[in-house]
């Protein structure tokens, strides 16, 4: 699982790299409108992932620690902790991704809807 974590968040860095990679771009509206698509099925993804994966990694995480310390706990507590660090990474994620992205997008789109009057 832990592998798994890994290859997701190599591959959530290298997409998130090419979207907005506008080099190969014959136009800039073209480009502009290629960037805004693929990050938005860019960040629906990793949403997705965010709500299936993590869940699971977060699960293992918990079971792990509590069996390093002996702890035991209902299965119905363990997979409330593991959703509530899934909400918790997830809103993260979002916060992160509006602070640093969403700003910058609506630019790119104002852009492009002056560049198409």
């Amino acid at each position: 699982m832990v592998a798994l974590f890994g290859l997701v968040t190599l591959w959530a860095y290298y997409e998130q790299v090419k979207i907005f990679d506008i080099s190969d771009a014959v136009n800039i509206k073209a480009a502009l409108k290629n960037t805004m698509g693929r990050f938005k099925r860019w960040y629906l993804l990793t949403t997705l992932i965010y709500v299936i994966v993590f869940p699971l990694i977060y699960y293992i995480v918990v079971e792990v620690v509590l069996q390093l310390f002996h702890v035991e706990l209902s299965l119905l507590t363990e997979v409330s902790i593991s959703g509530v660090l899934s909400v918790i990474s997830l809103l993260g994620n979002h916060l992160y991704y509006k602070s640093t992205y969403f700003k910058w997008l609506q630019t790119l789109s104002e852009s492009l809807d002056e560049l198409q009057q």
